[in-house]
């Protein structure tokens, strides 16, 4: 049973315990796709602690990831991740700057 930080009589004991409803869920996103295998779609997902829409694939592995992709994709279709190549119309893989083609599209940059 919650209590909220507080002893039998109701004082505060314990202070910054909050009710646990509103506890923090943070997804992993996996921002550096190292897996080298096709992936497929499926849901968007809006999180309340990002400003962009989160992309659940599933690999052929099995495993299950969270990225995020540009607009123009939906459930469904078929991702090609290789290591070291950008594979696709318009869209790339996790890369350094210096490894990317000249005139490539670039979004969500990382410090």
């Amino acid at each position: 049973m919650q209590t909220g930080g507080r002893n039998s009589s109701g004082q505060i004991t314990s202070f910054k315990k909050g009710p646990s409803k509103y506890k923090r869920v943070y997804r992993f996103i996996d921002f550096w796709r190292r897996l080298p295998l096709d992936a497929f779609i499926v849901r968007f997902e809006k999180d309340v602690f990002r400003s962009s829409t989160l992309t659940l694939v599933f690999y052929q592995t099995g495993y299950l990831s969270y990225i995020v992709l540009p607009e123009g994709f939906a459930v469904g279709d078929k991702l090609k991740f290789s290591l070291n190549q950008i594979v696709g119309a318009g869209f790339g893989q996790a890369l350094p700057l210096r490894e990317i083609v000249e005139g490539a599209f670039i979004f969500n940059i990382e410090l």
